[in-house]
């Protein structure tokens, strides 16, 4: 069988799927993109596999082809999605230090939005404040929260769906315990 355009643009649609999910939770905008831009492009060419000219057991094993790739993506998505997570981490990992090194030395909980830092129990002084805001924003983090236990680092999320990385600092102490937090490296988790 030879491959044609066709099925070599069908080819890099679905290569574009799954190499999206390395972006999952490191760069959502760019996920997407990959993701939508993937399964349009792969769903087009495989379209023209099954309605152009072709042997009827080309198209069957197309269809295989496509069918196996769903198959391996449903295997393959949680752990994509993890290495996107330590990419992340591994890449920030200087910033993500000063930070952790900056909250955990102070008692108290904290959040920091993009417009302003509100803090319980917590006294910062304005170096520190500043040097927050200028890290979250080098991490690429819309929020990050500090309890007594946990920093977690917000880094895509719309309306009740988050994505993003928690450092314990603590103990075994789970801050949102109906929340299933996965183990990534060290101490972080996603």
């Amino acid at each position: 069988m030879k491959l044609s355009k066709r099925h070599i643009i069908f080819i890099i649609g679905l290569l574009s799927v799954y190499f999206s999910f390395l972006f999952f939770g490191r760069r959502p905008d760019f996920y997407l993109i990959l993701l939508i831009g993937g399964i349009g492009v792969s769903l087009i060419a495989f379209l023209t596999i099954l309605f152009g000219k072709g042997a009827g057991k080309s198209k069957l094993f197309w269809a295989l082809i496509l069918l196996l790739s769903v198959v391996l993506l449903q295997l393959a998505e949680p752990l994509l999605i993890r290495t996107s997570f330590i990419i992340y981490v591994r890449a920030n990992d200087n910033h993500l230090r000063e930070i952790n090194g900056l909250l955990t030395s102070h008692p108290g909980t904290l959040h920091i939005y993009p417009d302003n830092i509100t803090t319980k129990g917590m006294e910062l002084g304005d170096l520190e404040i500043d040097r927050l805001k200028e890290l979250r924003k080098e991490v690429d983090a819309y929020l990050i929260i500090k309890t007594d236990s946990t920093i977690y680092y917000g880094l895509s999320g719309f309306l009740d769906v988050r994505h993003g990385v928690s450092y314990r600092f603590r103990g075994k102490h789970n801050p949102a315990p109906h929340l299933i937090h996965r183990k990534l490296i060290g101490n972080w988790y996603y």
